[in-house]
């Protein structure tokens, strides 16, 4: 199998479905459950905040995962 091959099964079969969970459907409810009636900078810290020490470390760890059982 070719890399790019890879790459393309990565992105079809785990990138694009759990970013897109992420960012349109749970990040905005953590949000507005956490952040409601904060100013927009305090908004945007937050889901920044959630974003990188939640769902990245779980997000690298899963694409390292699903990238070994493609090889």
């Amino acid at each position: 199998k070719s890399r790019t091959f890879n790459f393309a099964i990565v992105g079809l079969v785990y990138y694009g479905p759990s970013l897109h969970l992420w960012y349109c459907k749970i990040l905005p409810k953590l949000a507005l459950r956490f952040f409601k009636g904060q100013t927009k900078p305090r908004r945007i810290l937050g889901s920044v905040l959630f974003d990188q020490l939640l769902f990245s470390p779980i997000f690298y760890c899963g694409y390292f995962l699903a990238d070994s059982m493609i090889e």
